[in-house]
């Protein structure tokens, strides 16, 4: 292998390289080059073709110390494959090369040996010596040849293999480029017919900005929450405060013994007391109509005071109202004396007028919170005045060791749950064996409705004849008849 391309490479005769090569074997103890075969021919690398199918090891041999070797792993960066083999660094006075497959550990150790030889040459050298020196730089010029073609092997297989795979990423991307052309496709469609839309928006403005200007939409019939419905009927109820009070003794029929009972308990002139006029009523019952509002609190508060005087307003009922999330741990006695107690303002109303909190405070009813079992809702009947406190200066919230209650007006509307009509309850329905459907009218449970899927219709405004105003259930808080109705009985309750 060696004497045909040192021949060829050098120009020199196979005979020439292997009288040379010979005689320098001899000087090592064998031959080392025959044109025959030996048993190093095996371990000899074949040279194919084939690049794919070859294996090429990267090994670097320093020179620089005399008999050493040391192998480092091959780097790029420190070898220029333009560099010639008589080429050296003066300031390192090393060489690094890349031994390439085709060299044998046998060539290796031929040029080291040699190289040791010269080393220890001192300002003498003999002729076969010389030759023996020509000769490995032959083999190093061989070496570095094969260098340079594996070099370029090397190249042209990784562009190969590179060229390979930017072709076969282009043809895993193209679905993916495809679907990304059709992307912007769309999104330029999406953007002209925004501008477009934007176009016909801004026309429209235009046209309404030239249109006279229409009427303001109506304000809402009616609020959303019951207790806005019962603010704006108790505002458009009367507001005039009640003169009249209907005097009573528990036991007695005859209004005349309840005339004489009132002369002495109560003096006009010592209490600025000013009367208009006064009626005996029937069942004991005497009523005094007052000229000012302060005469009848003034007359009212010296009645209190003892315990066997009763007294209403006449036809007027007093206020309710309804206090939610009282805990349940309160008894009904307990709650008029702790409400004096931890609000100011109802203490100095009673301080003033002398009266005693079970007078002008009744609990009416105590009910659990079915949600909520630890907490109860209170049902209280209360003096006009105390309502007053409660729902205006306390804006509807109450003291109770420091516990605040939510307080509201009760409305005094009563409807039945069986027929949906008013002033009564289903316990006292008048039609309590026909069940009246609350999305119809009709005379069925709501459950076996036929008319679901159609709009509902509210008995009481087809009752009351009122057709442009039938969409909507019995119950709903924008029923015009509940608001009648309500408005009739707010004005029954005096709230002066």
């Amino acid at each position: 292998m060696y004497q045909r391309q040192i021949g060829i490479k050098r120009g020199k005769s196979n005979d020439q390289i292997m009288d040379t090569a010979n005689k320098m074997q001899r000087q090592l103890g064998g031959g080392y080059m025959n044109s025959g075969s030996n048993d190093d021919d095996e371990n000899e690398p074949v040279i194919d073709d084939q690049d794919d199918q070859r294996e090429i090891l990267s090994t670097t041999i320093n020179y620089g110390q005399r008999g050493k070797t040391t192998s480092t792993p091959y780097n790029p960066a420190n070898s220029n494959p333009n560099t010639t083999s008589g080429s050296s660094n003066s300031s390192t006075n090393s060489s690094v090369i890349s031994r390439p497959s085709l060299t044998t550990k046998r060539d290796i150790e031929f040029v080291r040996m040699t190289l040791e030889e010269v080393g220890s040459i001192g300002n003498t050298i003999d002729e076969f010596t010389k030759k023996r020196i020509i000769a490995s730089l032959e083999i190093v010029l061989l070496l570095q040849d094969e260098v340079l073609e594996a070099y370029s092997r090397l190249d042209a297989e990784t562009n190969l293999r590179r060229q390979l795979k930017k072709s076969k990423l282009n043809d895993e991307t193209e679905p993916l480029r495809n679907e990304i052309n059709e992307i912007k496709s769309t999104m330029m469609m999406m953007n002209e017919t925004m501008m477009k839309m934007n176009q016909q928006q801004q026309l429209t403005t235009t046209i309404i900005e030239n249109q006279p200007a229409l009427p303001p939409p109506p304000p809402p019939q009616s609020p959303t929450t019951y207790s806005g419905i019962l603010k704006k009927a108790m505002a458009s109820c009367s507001n005039d405060p009640c003169l009249k009070t209907v005097v009573t003794i528990t036991g007695n029929d005859d209004a005349e013994l309840t005339k004489r009972e009132i002369t002495n308990k109560v003096i006009p002139a010592q209490h600025g007391i000013r009367i208009k006029d006064t009626v005996k009523l029937r069942d004991g019952k005497f009523l005094v109509n007052f000229k000012s509002p302060s005469s009848k609190r003034k007359f009212e508060n010296i009645l209190a005071q003892d315990g066997k005087f009763k007294y209403s307003d006449s036809g007027r009922l007093q206020p309710t109202v309804h206090m939610k999330g009282l805990s349940v741990a309160y008894q009904e006695e307990m709650i008029p004396g702790l409400i004096a107690l931890y609000n100011p303002e109802i203490a100095k109303f009673l301080d003033e007028n002398s009266l005693e909190v079970d007078k002008v405070i009744e609990v009416k009813k105590k009910k659990q919170n079915p949600a909520k079992p630890h907490l109860c809702n209170v049902i209280m009947k209360v003096k006009p005045e105390i309502r007053n406190i409660l729902i205006n200066e306390l804006n509807g919230r109450v003291n109770i060791e420091y516990s605040y209650i939510h307080v509201e007006d009760m409305s005094p509307l009563r409807q039945c749950f069986h027929c949906f009509g008013f002033k009564h309850i289903a316990e006292y329905c008048p039609r309590k064996n026909r069940q009246i459907c609350l999305h119809c009218g009709g005379e069925h449970l709501i459950s076996e409705c036929m008319n679901r899927e159609d709009a509902p219709t509210c008995l009481n405004c087809r009752i009351e004849q009122l057709p442009s105003q039938r969409n909507h259930m019995a119950t709903s808080r924008d029923c015009p008849v509940m608001l009648r109705i309500m408005k009739n009985s707010l004005n029954q309750v005096n709230y002066a």
